[in-house]
């Protein structure tokens, strides 16, 4: 009505994360053996957030896990990229003894 013109660029974003089945499944016997059966913990359904992850597991085998860092006792629990998320450090040892049983299963 006005003579306005519109022009749409549409990008997409990350690619989906895909999970390489033999790797998840190492992993999870691996995150086992570093903190217990009681301790992994698997996603009931698909998250559809947005991870640049996604481009390595386009590229090479991979499969993506997250490493439980936040501590009740602390107080309340704010989502990790939050202004008061409070890390739990005495969890990343499991990290680093996970990622090291990983790469040393891996690479022997």
């Amino acid at each position: 009505m006005h003579g306005a013109r519109a022009e749409i660029s549409w990008e997409l974003g990350c690619p989906s994360v895909t999970n390489d089945k033999q790797l998840t499944a190492l992993s999870k016997q691996i995150a086992s053996e570093v903190v217990g059966k009681e301790g992994v913990q698997e996603l009931p359904a698909p998250m559809f957030g947005t991870e640049d992850f996604a481009d390595f597991s386009e590229a090479v085998p991979s499969s993506m896990q997250f490493i439980g860092v936040h501590n009740p006792s602390f107080g309340e629990v704010f989502p990790l990229h939050h202004p008061r998320f409070k890390l739990d450090e005495d969890a990343l040892i499991y990290g680093v003894r996970y990622f090291e049983n990983i790469a040393r299963t891996l690479c022997p």
